[in-house]
């Protein structure tokens, strides 16, 4: 994992890149003369990559039409042909879950994230200002990234009690604890997530604590706050206790 940072923070160097905005990921490529092209990929893949010697290819679908995809498939390919060379794709599943269970996909994913949504400037915005979805919007747009990804970067990032759960029709699909060191129900189980499904967009609002915590605890306060992906009809709720 540190060669993953060391090549990164080489990167930056080589590049001068300017990592308190979003950076030109393509713009990248071309001058690491790295051959891109979009092509028509087999159904499921968003990506692939391929080093032949000297001669390095990142090929991108024709089907990823949304900027935040294609910048991040971008990065994913890029971290494969610097951290693992030879011949890699990257598919819907992989991007849905953005942390695959496979190490050289998992690698990749984490360098595409440091690479897009650095750390260090991460940190230094939420020192400055409250976590909530309203400043993972603002992150988001600002670094060109999905509410998703933003949304998993931040809660790495954070020292706060938060996690964020992705859900529809009351089963979670997913979800990301930060490193707070408060304990929240394990693996939570028989959380009712249909008291929050009955709505759509609901904004921050104090909840019972023992809805998400383990052990009721009068010292602390848990807030609550959703939103609704009209298209896919799924939630992400994100849960913060102070």
């Amino acid at each position: 994992m540190n060669n993953l940072y060391k090549i990164i923070n080489e990167l930056i160097y080589e590049y001068n890149l300017n990592i308190e905005e979003a950076i030109d990921i393509e713009d990248l490529i071309r001058k690491m003369n790295i051959r891109l092209v979009i092509a028509d990929l087999p159904e499921g893949i968003l990506g692939a990559c391929k080093v032949e010697g000297l001669k390095r290819l990142i090929v991108v679908s024709s089907k990823v039409y949304n900027e935040e995809q294609k910048r991040f498939t971008l990065a994913h390919e890029l971290g494969h042909i610097l951290i693992h060379r030879g011949t890699h794709y990257f598919s819907k599943e992989d991007v849905t879950t953005i942390y695959t269970n496979k190490q050289k996909e998992d690698e990749a994913d984490r360098f595409a994230v440091e690479l897009l949504l650095p750390s260090k400037t991460i940190r230094t915005i939420i020192r400055e200002n409250d976590v909530d979805f309203e400043l993972i919007k603002q992150v988001a747009q600002r670094y060109k990234m999905s509410l998703i990804a933003t949304s998993i970067r931040i809660t790495e990032v954070t020292n706060e009690n938060i996690i964020i759960i992705y859900h529809r029709n009351n089963i979670i699909k997913w979800w990301h604890k930060s490193n707070g060191e408060i304990f929240f129900n394990e693996r939570y189980e028989g959380i009712d997530l249909a008291r929050i499904e009955q709505e759509k967009d609901i904004p921050s609002k104090k909840v019972e604590l023992n809805l998400w915590l383990s052990e009721d605890e009068d010292l602390y306060s848990c807030y609550e706050e959703t939103i609704y992906f009209n298209k896919l009809n799924e939630y992400i709720t994100l849960v913060q206790i102070i």
